[in-house]
């Protein structure tokens, strides 16, 4: 009896390990795509913003999800994708 419970517990610890460590694949995503097309693919895509025909998303992928990438679509058209950094407001030219 004893034995059977351990492996009971073994079994249950070894499942737990493997469904806890799952990966989130990253989506195969392309420029130009549909929004339609995107939420199909992406399947883990978070609505961030919604102006004057730009719409974001925001998609965390990876080994725990540690990774997030940000795709802009303009007039339902992906036209941009990135890690979320910034683009520059103004740059300046020193002669």
């Amino acid at each position: 009896m004893e034995t059977l419970l351990q492996k009971l517990v073994l079994l249950s610890l070894i499942l737990m390990l493997f469904t806890s460590c799952v990966s989130i694949k990253a989506p195969q995503i392309w420029s130009g795509m549909t929004v339609r097309e995107f939420i199909k693919e992406a399947k883990y895509e978070e609505l961030v913003s919604m102006d004057s025909g730009w719409t974001i998303y925001r998609v965390f992928y990876g080994y725990s999800a540690q990774n997030v990438m940000f795709y802009y679509f303009y007039d339902n058209k992906l036209v941009k994708m990135n890690q979320g950094q910034r683009d520059v407001d103004v740059r300046v030219r020193v002669n």
